[in-house]
């Protein structure tokens, strides 16, 4: 295996090993919401990656990218 390969492979298995865990933690917590979008799964999933130990000691950043609001979305369709 190369070792970019390696890297590779070994930075997937971190990032899905802190995305399980923030699942876990949140379904514990009873924080996700039936009713919620998927942007709102995603935050809350979020700040339990932030805060987690493994993800500090894994030196990994975690974000979310910015909500797309209505107005964009209509703008985008009058231009195309």
């Amino acid at each position: 295996m190369s070792i970019n390969k390696y890297f590779k492979k070994h930075f997937e298995t971190q990032c899905f090993q802190l995305i399980k865990e923030a699942y876990d933690f949140a379904i514990q917590d009873k924080v996700i919401k039936l009713d919620w979008y998927e942007n709102d799964v995603t935050t809350a999933l979020n700040d339990y990656i932030e805060d987690s130990l493994k993800r500090k000691k894994f030196h990994i950043i975690s974000t979310v990218d910015p909500p797309i609001r209505k107005d964009d979305i209509k703008k985008r369709k009058r231009l195309c």
